[in-house]
């Protein structure tokens, strides 16, 4: 489990592995410790049951809270993401309209440059799963971003020019901040220390528990198959919330999102 994080492209692993090896770890530890507690019992050295109460009660605490707060912080990051896709549509719809403001030989220009901006930033979202396509999709992006600017910024400086027209200046200055601001997003995420100390607890957690069941005659398969699927996805649902597009939890609905807000603007109801 631990090599997920030692594989260079374990962010584009796909959501069935990295689930399934979390399940197999933490059954492998929680087994450890009914076979460790088993043969302790065997060896008539009970004494260490006295010991469950006092060392795994602030372990299992501590993992509690870890988990907790670890999970927290990834759902507001994940949230603050969306809120950036949302702002970014907005800022591009708003954009749209002030083309109307601009002197009409270079509006439709201006038009096509947006509406290329719209279908690179959608096809990012499409090509998330694969780094090396992104990056590509994401250059473009950008490239396009310039050349609408630089645009923009010809065509209200000639003298055919509205006195208003350099509001569209404004939204594309915003625009160029959200892109920073989606930069900084993409790349903030805990420190990988804490994520493996995350991992690492989870198996701890799993051996304690596997002890702490080693009096008992009989395996509760149900109890087992809850604990370890409950836990297994937790510590998934926060990695899948720090790197969006690893596995089930994907901002795909930004898509939808998009093309939502752009429904209000005829031109860009159906651009793909």
């Amino acid at each position: 489990m631990f090599c997920l994080f030692f594989w260079p492209n374990w962010k584009q692993l796909d959501a069935i592995p990295i689930y399934i090896s979390m399940v197999l770890g933490m059954y492998g530890c929680l087994e450890l410790g009914r076979w460790w507690g088993r043969r302790q019992l065997a060896s008539n050295q009970s004494g260490g049951n006295e010991w469950i109460g006092i060392i795994d009660g602030p372990i299992l605490a501590v993992y509690g809270l870890l988990l907790a707060f670890t999970f927290s912080n990834a759902m507001s990051r994940h949230e603050e993401r969306k809120k950036n896709i949302i702002e970014e549509a907005n800022i591009v719809a708003q954009a749209y309209w002030q083309v109307d403001l601009m002197p009409s030989a270079v509006q439709p220009q201006l038009r096509e440059q947006i509406k290329d901006y719209i279908r690179s930033r959608l096809n990012c979202y499409r090509l998330r799963s694969d780094a090396t396509a992104y990056q590509h999709a994401l250059d473009r992006s950008h490239q396009i971003q310039d050349q609408l600017w630089h645009s923009a910024v010809t065509a209200t400086g000639s003298k055919t020019a509205r006195s208003d027209a350099s509001c569209i200046l404004s939204s594309l200055n915003e625009l160029g901040s959200l892109t920073t601001s989606r930069k900084i997003l993409a790349a903030f995420h805990p420190p990988a220390i804490i994520m493996l100390f995350l991992l690492a607890l989870s198996l701890v957690a799993s051996f304690l528990v596997g002890y702490q069941v080693s009096t008992l005659k009989k395996k509760s398969w149900p109890h087992i198959v809850l604990f370890l699927a409950f836990l297994a996805f937790i510590n998934y649902l926060i990695i899948d919330l720090e790197y969006p597009h690893v596995g089930w939890i994907q901002i795909n609905d930004v898509e939808i999102m998009i093309q939502q807000i752009m429904e209000n603007i005829p031109e860009l109801k159906n651009i793909n």
